[in-house]
Formats: structure tokens, C-alpha cells, sequence
């Protein structure tokens, strides 16, 4: 394969979040149910575990190409809410947040 290029270093991290999971997420699931889709969270916030944060960078040559993040918001430890900057399943109530 041509995967593998030297010159370039391309340094990812955090979760890679595809449409499809996207796609799987509905309101009122449980954190049990989104970490099984999504993983655990990157970030979580140790005062309010109702707030999840992924964050995805993709780095090359030191610069950032790529940096994407998802916020999840819990209620009665059932999802209510998401913002960032992957496209949000329609039925949930989505903010978009300019990145930086």
C-alpha cells in the first residue's frame, strides 16, 4: 500500500468520530450506550460528569490540519445535547461552534 510516507509526519490524536457513529447516537441513550459508540471521552469534566468532551487533532509537520470536537451534554445521565464540529444526528438540538 501507499500508506506509509516518511517525509511527512502526521501525528493524530483523540478519537476519530465518523458520520456513522454520529448516525447511531439518539437522545436519551446512556453514557453506557454513547462510550460504547463513541469510546470513552478524551475530556471529562471532574465537577460535572454530565459533560463529555472529545477532541481530535491531526497534526503535520506541526501544524494543525484537522482539529475537531464534540461536546456532550447528559441529563439524568441520558443524553440531551451535542455541539461541535461533527455533523449531529437531525432530531438533537445542535449549536455549531466556530473552531479556533
Amino acid at each position: 500500500g501507499t500508506s506509509c510516507t516518511p517525509y511527512q509526519q502526521q501525528v493524530q490524536q483523540g478519537n476519530i468520530i465518523t458520520p456513522k457513529m454520529m448516525a447511531k447516537l439518539s437522545p436519551g441513550m446512556t453514557k453506557e450506550q454513547v462510550a460504547y459508540i463513541l469510546g470513552t471521552p478524551d475530556i471529562q469534566n471532574p465537577w460535572n460528569t454530565n459533560e463529555w468532551y472529545y477532541v481530535y487533532t491531526n497534526k503535520e509537520d506541526g501544524k494543525t490540519l484537522v482539529r475537531n470536537h464534540l461536546k456532550l451534554d447528559f441529563t439524568n445521565d441520558k443524553l440531551s445535547h451535542i455541539e461541535g464540529t461533527y455533523a449531529p444526528p437531525s432530531e438533537l438540538q445542535y449549536t455549531t461552534v466556530e473552531a479556533h
